[in-house]
């Protein structure tokens, strides 16, 4: 169960390290530029933050549990699993809406590749 958890815990580090600093020049930066009213410009900067925290809590939780060898639980996995695909769901439909694409919005591939690792994992419980 160890490698499982790493690739996921790498994958997921790598997202937030991509979602920190390309994220902030594409999207963050020209937000500013635009000088939107405030309310909205701050309420979309906590939940960038937000999701920075989430992304690197998560991949540092996995790394942990994959470094001490212990065991994910079934219910952990699964609820992992539903995190990141909602979010890939939620890039994906984004994506498509709004520019007809799936290239505008490819965090998506990120989060299918962090959770199938952990889908593994719950497969290889099924034949335990």
């Amino acid at each position: 169960m160890r490698l499982p958890l790493s690739i996921s815990a790498c994958i997921l580090l790598m997202t937030a390290l991509i979602h920190a600093t390309m994220g902030w020049q594409e999207v963050i930066i020209p937000l500013i530029d635009a000088a939107p009213p405030a309310t909205p410009l701050h309420t979309t900067l906590m939940a960038w933050h937000m999701l920075t925290v989430e992304f690197v809590v998560l991949a540092l939780w996995l790394a942990w549990l994959a470094w001490r060898k212990e065991a994910l639980s079934k219910s952990s996995a699964l609820f992992l699993c539903a995190l990141l695909l909602g979010h890939a769901l939620a890039s994906i439909v984004s994506g498509w809406m709004a520019f007809g694409n799936l290239t505008e919005l490819p965090q998506w591939t990120l989060f299918v590749a962090a959770s199938i690792p952990l889908l593994w994992v719950r497969r290889r419980w099924r034949q335990a």
